[in-house]
């Protein structure tokens, strides 16, 4: 028939196609023709691209679809697919917490490995998450790990061979926990190597066995990987045509992108803090939707941080995008965990769906409340805690719109001078992290789109009184005011401090138990039976022992 043409369905290295069962197919214009995929061991479905001809694809990005040819010649539609670096060793059972399974993730580049059919890990540390007062402090989370040395795939041992054998190559470890019907995501970290050694045991003569005893930090480290230069090409990629913004969640995403190999979706960046409200008129704004200025997109000119010329340049100040991120969470005080899987920390049994994430805690009163699950092995009760050797929160030199230059604090008297108060300690640096971004219209914080307009208003959150204070928008440093004032009254000292140990890692989130939902900023009430209302606490350290089925939490009275 006149309309007949062939349809040419390919299959890129890593893959084959399973639908149609022969290639080219005969099919008919404008009638769609099924199209199906199937990944090789070590490989992953990628997408589905058109090489030829006028045709279109239902959803390029699942492995079984329908593919129609339009009009023209024939056409030819290819399925890509990409190799997987993780590696899933054999799952470790009969612990106190039920089944942990042990993922394996190396540079691509790598010839594929052969896993020991058991890898023995002799012990595994507490996985640790904390909560800095200070603010920008990144939350980092490590793990120290022992494993026995196996010799059945490699003559000089499986750990040896990845970690001395490719000294230039990423390696990373990542530990899931099956909950029922789920698995869910616990820590992912990459290898310091630094802290990397083999201990070997001589049994008699030179009969040996070798253990390798690992640190593993958490994956927020792989962005000191990415070159500023680098995050900024990509920054440069997500700015809008019409003003050449681009918000503080895309910098972030872009990082993910970089750091991870995710394709650019804002999502990946998620924010939950919502202790500052920026208003511009009407429109409120979070910090994440905030934009800044960073370039003509008529003349190629770059603009502000993005201004190489700049002393205050992004270029000039910082190395890496770790640097950064670090940078942004001192800026809006915000603390970032690294989260794998589905946006709910569920490993999904489909690969395509587990994504690397940059997730901020809400902190307080807009936090989730918990309540763990296991009996109270031991409980210790602190008084009057002492959070700080002096209650000032200072910023460096500043001018504050006027001629006066000179030391603004604030402590918890409200009290702010001109000059420098004593044993004072330094917790912001203005001088490179806000004088000369937010007084200078160059740098100057943006509403989100599509107003995109100056930021006139703000408010934040007072624990003290456990409401909004409205920020005065008179001058250039209230976000400054504003943020020595969040951290004057949220670290205060003078509160109580519980340190609990719990017979179970889960907590329950009012609707499931998982141990998800242990986390740091995360709130509890605890009963001490003298404060009445019962007194609301958050979680400022988490620790998770997965041998002993025990978890261990230092609570702070809000």
């Amino acid at each position: 028939m006149a309309d007949d043409k062939h349809l040419y369905v390919i299959a890129d290295t890593g893959g084959t196609i399973t639908t149609p069962a022969e290639s080219p197919v005969i099919v008919t214009l404008g009638v769609p023709q099924a199209i199906v995929a199937e990944a090789d061991t070590q490989y992953e479905f990628k997408n589905w691209t058109i090489t030829s001809g006028d045709v279109t694809i239902t959803d390029d990005t699942s492995i079984s679809t329908t593919a129609t040819l339009n009009s023209g010649t024939d056409g030819m539609v290819q399925a890509n697919f990409s190799v997987i670096p993780a590696y899933s060793l054999p799952d470790i059972e009969n612990l106190a917490c039920g089944t942990v399974k042990t993922y394996l993730f190396v540079d691509s580049s790598l010839p594929l490995l052969t896993i020991p059919s058991k890898v023995c890990f002799l012990e595994i540390g507490e996985f640790k998450e904390t909560c800095d007062i200070e603010a920008g402090t990144l939350d980092i989370q490590q793990v120290d790990v022992k494993a026995a040395e196996d010799y059945s795939a490699y003559d000089e041992g499986f750990w040896y061979k990845i970690i001395n054998g490719y000294p230039d190559k990423s390696v990373e470890i990542m530990f899931t926990v099956v909950e029922g019907s789920d698995e869910t995501f616990l820590f992912r970290g990459t290898l310091s190597r630094q802290d990397t050694t083999f201990d070997e045991y001589y049994i008699s003569g030179s009969d040996h066995v070798r253990s390798c005893s690992m640190k593993f930090v958490s994956s927020l480290e792989i962005l000191k990987g990415v070159s500023v230069e680098d995050l900024l090409v990509e920054c440069r990629l997500h700015r809008t045509v019409a003003d050449a913004l681009i918000s503080f969640q895309d910098i972030i995403s872009s990082m993910i992108t970089l750091g991870y190999s995710e394709a650019f979706d804002n999502t990946l960046c998620v924010n939950n803090s919502t202790d500052f409200v920026f208003t511009c008129g009407a429109v409120e704004n979070y910090w994440h939707e905030l934009n800044i200025n960073i370039g003509d997109l008529i003349t190629g000119n770059d603009f502000g941080y993005f201004d190489n010329t700049q002393d205050y340049s992004w270029y000039q100040r910082f190395a890496t995008a770790y640097d950064i991120l670090q940078m942004i969470c001192f800026m809006f005080a915000v603390v970032p965990r690294y989260q794998y899987g589905d946006e709910n920390g569920i490993i999904s049994a489909t690969p395509s769906e587990n994504k690397s994430r940059i997730i901020f805690n809400a902190r307080g009163g807009r936090s989730g409340t918990i309540t763990p699950t296991g009996n109270i092995v031991e409980s210790k009760i602190t008084l009057e805690t002492i959070l700080k050797e002096t209650n000032y929160r200072l910023s460096d030199t500043y001018n504050f719109g006027t001629t006066t230059t000179g030391w603004y604090f604030e402590d918890v008297n409200g009290s702010n001078t001109a000059s420098l108060p004593p044993n004072a300690i330094f917790d912001i640096d203005t001088t490179l992290d806000f004088a000369v971004g937010y007084a200078t219209t160059e740098n100057a914080l943006r509403s989100k789109l599509p107003a995109a307009n100056f930021i006139d208003g703000l408010r934040y959150w007072d624990y003290t009184i456990n409401d909004y204070v409205v920020a005065g928008a008179s001058s250039f440093n209230m976000f400054l005011f504003s943020l020595i004032q969040y951290f004057v009254h949220r670290f205060s000292s003078g509160r109580n401090q519980v340190t609990r140990t719990y017979g179970s890692i889960q907590a329950n989130d009012t609707a499931t138990d998982s141990q998800r939902w242990l986390q740091t900023m995360k709130r509890h009430e605890i009963d001490d039976g003298i404060a009445d209302p019962t007194p609301t606490y958050y979680a400022t350290e988490v620790s998770k022992n997965i041998l002993t089925n025990r978890a261990q939490i230092v609570w702070v009275q809000e």
